[in-house]
């Protein structure tokens, strides 16, 4: 199943403002974010989609366009982003990853059936796709892992639910 990852842009960009720039022109950041996650998306072959609040963008007007082959969507004045984000999870459901670390939109957008992963993870997992090939493994760098077995040593829904939303990336 197609998965369509829906970026809050400007709750990315907050993020990790050395890696964006802190306080750095707006169009910068944003365009440094469009770059990354088109390497991203080159590299996981998804459907990338990044929203950002319309007060900040140019002209105030809600916009729809696409850059660098990621689909930009500019909320109009007075939408947050938040808002259409909601949107487009109640339209494609369990079809949607959202990248937000908002908790109010994660778990709205949990209600509609889709995953959510926080910003610093998206980014510390993007960073780690995008740069896999650069350096090889060292021996033993293999992560260690617990057999489990039966249902007393599930791990919790939530962690497991989370779990699901971390394969997609």
């Amino acid at each position: 199943m197609p998965v369509t990852l829906i970026v809050d842009g400007y709750n990315l960009t907050n993020a990790r403002p050395d890696l964006f720039g802190a306080g750095a022109d707006l169009e910068q950041s944003r365009d440094d974010l469009l770059s990354l996650l088109a390497r991203y998306k080159k590299k996981k072959g998804m459907s990338v989609t990044v929203v950002f609040d319309g007060a900040n963008a140019p002209g105030h007007e809600a916009r729809r366009t696409s850059e660098k082959g990621i689909s930009v969507i500019y909320s109009r004045l007075g939408q947050s982003a938040d808002s259409v984000i909601r949107d487009l999870c109640r339209t494609l459901r369990e079809k949607a990853l959202v990248v937000s670390s908002d908790r109010a939109l994660c778990r709205d957008a949990a209600g509609f059936g889709a995953a959510c992963v926080d910003s610093d993870e998206f980014l510390d997992r993007a960073m780690e796709s995008i740069y896999a090939d650069m350096a090889p493994p060292e021996e033993g760098d293999e992560p260690s892992r617990r057999d489990k077995k039966g249902p007393a040593h599930r791990e919790k829904k939530a962690r497991r639910r989370h779990g699901r939303a971390l394969e997609k990336l």
